[in-house]
């Protein structure tokens, strides 16, 4: 039979001439001793009691805490200094403003309402698995928001379970909705060459898209764009612009160095000549050069240049054409061209494969070679 590991180990310190007992208890988690405490005893026995009388009082103290309720557990959770955000940091993850404070909102306004008086221990995998299944069947909610309550529920409860309140994570074995996400187009090659040949009323807000068209930059990373990061070769993407919260490190912390062309180059120069900005490429007013023009001023200045070379707003809206589509656009325009998606994931900052894959839109013109072969197989030119 294995030997019943000890929950606490006695060893002797000097203190001021005294030998006095420390105390290290065992973590039931790792079985590591903690670091030690003082038990201010100088005898072993009485070392002993005070250890097991300190053992017993921490064991009352966590068969309290099981009785935690999910509003408890998720009070101050999502704040920016608490312990998951700055857990996240710790780990190297980047973490945004707007993440957290979209999850204490959802947490606020559905999770709490449903779950907050319910005891952490006492939840189940079917409980929640019904909840989940009774938001889809009102149909209330969208599936990605659904998943995204889901998504919240997962990562309270792992915290419940990384400080003991429950040994399990019950929402970790419930499915998620299907969501059936759709396709963001992107558009021909045609249309990109006229709308950038279109004149636009704002030069910046044409140097705004072209930078997004060559480079991937997300819209974030463009509005937080500073002239010292403005090369004649490239630009350095080192910050993204967060609405309210203003510079922060580019989603998934992807810092990198994006080539640009001489003729983005000379329109970003023309951009900074015309404008005179103090730190940011394209701040908003004269007034507050410490802000970016708006998302909301981009897609407007966008949507209507597509007007002008009679794409309208429904079929923008029908085809799912956003200033995001540019980074779909660019992802497949390269990937049609034979550019290796180590280099691609480069330039766009996508993690993995699995997302190249998605940001790839292919349009007519990209089948060119396709075409050629077909017709080479047609001629028996095989």
């Amino acid at each position: 039979m294995e030997r019943r590991k000890r929950p606490y180990s006695l060893y002797k310190r000097s203190i001021k001439n005294k030998k006095i007992f420390y105390s290290r208890f065992r973590d039931p988690v790792t079985g590591k001793y903690k670091s030690g405490i003082s038990t201010g005893c100088t005898r072993r026995d009485d070392a002993i009691v005070w250890s097991e009388n300190h053992l017993q009082e921490a064991q009352e103290a966590a068969g309290e805490k099981q009785n935690i309720t999910i509003e408890e557990l998720a009070q101050g959770f999502w704040n920016v200094n608490g312990e998951y955000a700055e857990g996240r940091r710790a780990r190297g993850y980047s973490i945004s403003y707007g993440h957290l404070e979209n999850s204490e909102s959802y947490t606020r306004n559905h999770i709490i309402p449903k779950w907050g008086k319910d005891q952490v221990k006492d939840i189940t995998t079917a409980h929640i698995d019904a909840w989940i299944l009774e938001l889809y069947r009102k149909a209330e909610l969208s599936p990605s928001t659904i998943n995204k309550l889901l998504q919240i529920m997962r990562t309270l409860l792992q915290n419940a379970l990384a400080h003991r309140y429950r040994s399990d994570n019950p929402a970790e074995h419930v499915k998620p909705i299907k969501n059936t996400h759709k396709k963001r187009r992107v558009l021909t090659n045609d249309e990109v060459k006229k709308l950038f040949a279109h004149e636009w009323p704002d030069f910046r807000h044409y140097t705004i898209n072209l930078l997004a068209f060559t480079t991937g930059a997300r819209l974030g990373e463009v509005s937080g764009l500073l002239i010292k990061n403005v090369y004649p070769d490239r630009i350095e993407i080192l910050h993204a612009w967060e609405e309210r919260h203003g510079l922060k490190e580019p989603k998934y912390n992807s810092k990198r160095a994006v080539p640009i062309s001489e003729k983005v180059y000379s329109c970003l120069q023309r951009v900074m000549y015309e404008t005179a900005p103090e730190t940011l490429v394209f701040f908003s007013c004269p007034e507050r050069k410490d802000i970016p023009i708006g998302k909301k001023c981009i897609e407007k200045h966008l949507y209507k240049a597509m007007q002008r070379i009679g794409i309208s707003e429904q079929k923008r809206q029908t085809r799912n054409i956003t200033f995001h589509s540019w980074r779909h656009k660019l992802n497949s325009l390269l990937r049609s061209r034979g550019v290796p998606d180590s280099k691609i994931r480069l330039l766009t900052g996508h993690r993995g494969s699995a997302m190249t894959d998605w940001y790839t839109n292919y349009v007519a013109e990209d089948f060119t070679d396709v075409v050629t072969a077909q017709t080479a197989l047609i001629g028996g030119d095989v």
